[in-house]
């Protein structure tokens, strides 16, 4: 049988396949071990320069830790009445602390209308001055802590030195609103006074005695908070709507319809991030005074007669027929109610070094809170 001729091409052709699977082999391996050697050499490199994990992490256990709760609310946790004073012969409606917080000045309501100064310390009555025609709607005391701003709800402000016994000489009286003031208070500085009621806001040059303009003429006003910055002024209404106003341009910043009821009482908190109102609608809500964003709303059991933010910000206390509760600002939590009362809480205020809770209602007194292990310690 004839053997089949072979082409010399045909063998050149077999000959490069064969080398160009060699080479294939021998390439494919050769970088298999180049890329091998690289990772390894990059692996050592980080290594060398990157910590190790397991000695970065954490070695306690997580069960053992303990929560660091804030000094103050720990606090004012457990708290005792270590004074009452005595001496209104009517319901307490409003309070305010001198800023040395040495004096307490509180007033009577419309069967009463008296205004008492207090030793803090001590609660000795030190003068009672029946300065009112009416219902004592706000109290305030200009920095200095001698001159009282108060104001009544048949259209009266007075402005009298308590330390002056000359009493002539120290009675002046704002005329200017027609129908009952609910509201008033000096601007951060002393030199404005604002009132609000029945027939709007008005403003007022505290050292001159003089009007300044009117903000707003027919608003049904029942409560006013000054920011800290002085010019920021926040209102309520009957209606349950809160506005923010900017003093200086007399712009309406924010109108918000708050509650469903009236609000009877608001504040800003001492770093004046928050606007705090409290309403008949049994809600204290907190809002983020350079929004009007509402951050949270706290429930309460009766009408929100008054609020008071202790100094530190940190701590909230809100007065209502079914007497006191103290709230953690930021978590909402109520850390204590203060109970015995036998009518409505009209009236708190804290001492300017948030020492002392005052409170006052339809029981006539005016009752002095303080904790229990009243200093603060690094281990607290």
């Amino acid at each position: 049988m004839p053997v089949p001729l072979k082409y010399p091409f045909h063998d050149r052709i077999e000959l490069c396949m064969k080398i160009f699977l060699f080479l294939s082999i021998f390439f494919l391996s050769s970088f298999s071990s180049v890329r091998l050697f690289f990772s390894r050499a990059n692996a050592t490199e980080f290594e060398e320069t990157t910590p190790d994990l397991e000695v970065v992490e954490p070695t306690i256990e997580e069960d053992s830790i303990s929560f660091k709760e804030n000094p103050i609310i720990k606090q004012w946790r457990n708290v005792s009445i270590f004074n009452t004073l005595a001496g209104h012969q009517a319901a307490i409606t409003s309070l305010a602390f001198s800023p040395d917080g040495q004096i307490l000045v509180s007033g009577g309501s419309q069967n009463d209308r008296s205004i008492y100064v207090w030793d803090a310390n001590t609660g000795r009555r030190i003068r009672k001055n029946r300065i009112q025609n009416g219902r004592v709607t706000s109290i305030a005391i200009a920095s200095e802590g001698n001159l009282i701003v108060s104001s009544s709800d048949v259209a009266g402000v007075s402005l009298w030195e308590w330390q002056n016994r000359r009493r002539r000489e120290n009675e002046r009286w704002v005329v200017g609103h027609n129908h009952n003031i609910l509201s008033s208070i000096v601007t951060p500085d002393d030199r404005v006074l604002i009132t609000g009621g029945l027939d709007g806001i008005r403003l007022w040059d505290l050292q001159a005695m003089k009007p300044i303009y009117t903000l707003v003429r027919f608003d049904v006003v029942t409560a006013l908070a000054i920011h800290p910055n002085g010019y920021i002024l926040a209102s309520a209404s009957q209606d349950g709507t809160l506005k923010l106003w900017n003093l200086r341009t007399s712009e309406l910043l924010e109108e918000i319809k708050a509650h469903e009821e009236t609000i009877n009482t608001l504040t800003f908190t001492p770093d004046g991030g928050m606007l705090i109102s409290g309403s008949r609608d049994r809600s204290i809500k907190l809002w983020r005074s350079g929004t009007g964003e509402l951050l949270k709303t706290l429930e309460s059991t009766g009408n929100v007669n008054a609020i008071a933010v202790h100094p530190s910000g940190v701590l909230l206390a809100s007065g209502s027929r079914s007497g006191i509760r103290l709230w953690d600002i930021e978590t909402g939590e109520i850390i204590n109610t203060f109970t015995g009362y036998s009518d409505w809480v009209e009236a708190l205020a804290f001492s300017p070094d948030g020492s002392i809770l005052a409170s006052g209602g339809f029981d006539n007194q005016v009752r002095l809170w303080q904790p229990i292990s009243p200093e603060l310690s690094e281990d607290n």
